[in-house]
């Protein structure tokens, strides 16, 4: 999802290898939350190489890369999901703080696990400062106030991954399917039924799905 965003869309990408424990310097990679140390794009020598889908590319090297990609709920340690994300999100603001421009930052689904309108909030905070540190973001999120805020924020970009509709097996309907194609400056949905139909969840389950969305004919009933 991000590396294809970032490739589409010719974001900077660091290229410089980090040793074993680096996080940051010379475009090193600073593990999020369960990513480990640090981490490298390619193979040996000084760099390595990606390509870029892009008529006129450009390639950056920065100071600090922190990144927030991986499920990193820890029992034993007291750290929920949302514990985690939000220290990614710290690490973000102090390299963003101490690099500025040189640092980039890439989150996956901000605020998520815990409750949504409290979680957004926080995201938009923190996503908002950032911005004001002047570092690189990017960002992927299913939450409507972001969306929002990125439609509203002329230093954001909005972007949503292209949808296809194919017929269902069965004659089940149609089911948007992602075509893993980049198109900038559109907003998408979620299609979070069209995921639970192609997982295999039950036609009758789904109906009942659908008629709880609001504004759905029977959206009150408890039946």
């Amino acid at each position: 999802g991000l590396a294809a965003l970032l490739v589409r869309c010719a974001v900077p990408v660091p290229c410089s290898p980090a040793r074993d424990g680096e996080g940051e310097g010379g475009g090193g990679a600073e593990g999020g939350a369960g990513a480990g140390g640090g981490g490298r794009c390619g193979g040996g020598g000084d760099g390595a190489a990606m390509a870029v889908a892009a008529s006129s590319p450009r390639v950056d090297f920065f100071s600090a890369v922190v990144s927030d990609l991986a499920e990193a709920q820890d029992v034993s340690a007291g750290t929920s999901s949302y514990s985690a994300h939000v220290r990614s999100c710290a690490r973000a603001l102090e390299a963003a703080g101490a690099h500025g421009a040189s640092a980039l930052v890439l989150l996956d689904e901000p605020g998520a696990s815990t409750e949504p309108a409290e979680g957004a909030a926080v995201a938009q905070a923190v996503i908002e400062e950032l911005l004001a540190r002047g570092a690189r973001l990017v960002a992927t999120t299913h939450a409507s106030p972001l969306k929002l805020l990125a439609l509203r924020d002329t230093r954001l970009q909005v972007a949503a991954m292209q949808r296809r509709r194919v017929d269902r097996r069965n004659g089940a309907g149609a089911a948007a399917l992602p075509s893993y194609a980049i198109l900038v400056g559109a907003v998408g949905g979620s299609y979070a039924l069209d995921a639970a139909a192609r997982e295999g969840l039950p036609e009758a389950l789904l109906a009942r799905a659908r008629g709880l969305l609001p504004g759905a004919e029977g959206d009150a009933d408890d039946g």
